[in-house]
C-alpha cells in the first residue's frame, strides 16, 4: 500500500514524502541498524519541514514584485525623459499647424539623436522660412510690377476642344490697367470665360487660340 515503506523494509536507506492515516503529508527518512535487524525512522510533518522554504519562497516572490514594480517605474521615468521632447516637438507642430501661429524653431538642449532629429528639423525649417521670405518677395515685386503696369495685362488658362484645339479662355487675373481701358472689373470676370464675357468672342479667342497653340506672340 505504501511502497516507500515497503522499500524501508528491505533495506533502503533515505528518505521520501508519504501520506499518513490522518491524511497529512509527512517528510519520512529512515536508517537501517543491521547489528539488530531494526531500521530507525524519523518522521516530521511536510508543512513544517517545508515551512522555512515556504516562507523563503514568499519572501522572495514579495521582494521580487517590489523590485519590478520600481524597475518598471524607473524605466517608464527613463522612457518619458528620453521621449519627452518628442512629445513637446509634436505639441508645437500640431499648435502651429491648427492655428495662424507663425513657424519657429523648435527648442532643444539635448545632445543625443533625437536632438539631433529636432536640430535637423529646425535647420529644415530655417530653409523653409527663407523660401518662403523669398517667395514673398517675389510676389511682392510681381505684384508691384503687374499692379503697376502702364499696360493692360490678362491671365488666361487655356480651354481645348476635343481635338486639343485651344477654344477658349478662362480669366485668372486681370491689372488694374485693364480695368481702366476695357471697364471690365477684374473681380467680376476672373474665373468665367471669354466667350461668356464678349459676344464677339472669337475677335479675342482667334488671335489667342493662334499664340497659344504657336507659342508665337501677336501684336
Amino acid at each position: 500500500a505504501v511502497p516507500l515503506i515497503d522499500s524501508f523494509v528491505v533495506g533502503y536507506d533515505g528518505s521520501g514524502v508519504l501520506i499518513n492515516a490522518q491524511g497529512e503529508e509527512e517528510l519520512v527518512a529512515a536508517k537501517g541498524v543491521t547489528a539488530a535487524g531494526w531500521y530507525v525512522v524519523s518522521v516530521v510533518l511536510a508543512k513544517d519541514a517545508f515551512a522555512p522554504v515556504r516562507a523563503v519562497q514568499r519572501r522572495v516572490l514579495i521582494e521580487t514584485s517590489l523590485v519590478g514594480v520600481m524597475l518598471a517605474g524607473l524605466l517608464w521615468w527613463l522612457l518619458w525623459a528620453q521621449l519627452k521632447p518628442l512629445s513637446d516637438t509634436t505639441r508645437l507642430l500640431a499648435e502651429m499647424s491648427d492655428s495662424e501661429q507663425p513657424l519657429c524653431l523648435l527648442p532643444s538642449a539635448r545632445k543625443d539623436e533625437i536632438g539631433s532629429l529636432i536640430g535637423s528639423f529646425n535647420r529644415l525649417m530655417e530653409v523653409i522660412q527663407k523660401r518662403g521670405s523669398d517667395l514673398r518677395e517675389s510676389e511682392s515685386r510681381y505684384r508691384m510690377l503687374f499692379e503697376g503696369m502702364s499696360d493692360a495685362f490678362v491671365l488666361h488658362a487655356v480651354e481645348t476642344d476635343a481635338a486639343g484645339k485651344p477654344c477658349n479662355f478662362v480669366w485668372l487675373s486681370a491689372n488694374p490697367m485693364f480695368d481702366r481701358l476695357t471697364g471690365l472689373v477684374g473681380d467680376d470676370i476672373i474665373g468665367r470665360r471669354v466667350s461668356d464675357i464678349f459676344s464677339d468672342h472669337l475677335a479675342w479667342t482667334g488671335p489667342m487660340s493662334r499664340v497659344a497653340e504657336s507659342g508665337v506672340p501677336e501684336t
